[in-house]
């Protein structure tokens, strides 16, 4: 959120897609759309028909990667969709959705450190993807 919108008290629109309220309120939308209980919808997810309720009324937070698939497919409705309220750029490559729910997983892992901690993980994973495409090239020497 922007310095001025954090004072006038304002939220900005991509904040008010990603509440937990939002993703919620798309999946009841969706689920209700299609004529689809929310026990037939909780057993074709695999979840609790109490625990899919809660994340339709915003009271759980989706943090999983599988459930959010689960619902994906259940309900025939893009992740994207789900988590941002777009569902434009995931219609045309299934590999920048699988690309995207890696870098949510990341970010999860990530969730708690600070962020000289993030600097650190980030300075190694370059290091890593230096070593492994060396590697993959056949000119692989060892980093110092």
């Amino acid at each position: 959120m922007s310095e001025e919108n954090a004072n006038s008290g304002h939220v900005d629109e991509k904040q008010l897609r990603e509440t937990p309220q939002a993703v919620g309120f798309r999946i009841r939308q969706k689920r209700e759309g299609q004529g689809i209980s929310l026990t037939e919808a909780a057993s074709a997810i695999g979840i609790s028909r109490s625990y899919l309720s809660m994340i339709e009324k915003g009271h759980r937070r989706l943090c999983r990667t599988d459930t959010v698939e689960a619902i994906s497919s259940a309900l025939n409705i893009s992740s994207e969709y789900i988590l941002h309220g777009r569902d434009d750029l995931l219609k045309e490559s299934p590999r920048i959705d699988h690309r995207y729910y890696q870098l949510i997983q990341f970010d999860h892992f990530l969730g708690d450190c600070s962020t000289k901690e993030i600097d650190f993980c980030l300075d190694m994973c370059r290091r890593m993807v230096k070593e492994l495409r060396a590697a993959a090239s056949g000119s692989y020497e060892p980093l110092d």
